[in-house]
């Protein structure tokens, strides 16, 4: 991280904590319907 910037260090330490789910969204995009996604999203909000 070469930034001294710290709103940037701190964008970037996320994007790395996340990396994992961010590529499997991009891998998952185009096989999944992003409405059913959606709904089991809304049925685990609701339910929890």
């Amino acid at each position: 991280m070469r930034s001294r910037l710290k709103p940037m260090k701190v964008v970037a330490r996320m994007l790395r904590s996340h990396r994992e789910l961010l590529l499997n969204w991009f891998r998952t995009k185009d096989q999944v319907a992003l409405g059913a996604v959606e709904g089991l999203n809304n049925k685990a909000k609701v339910t929890s």
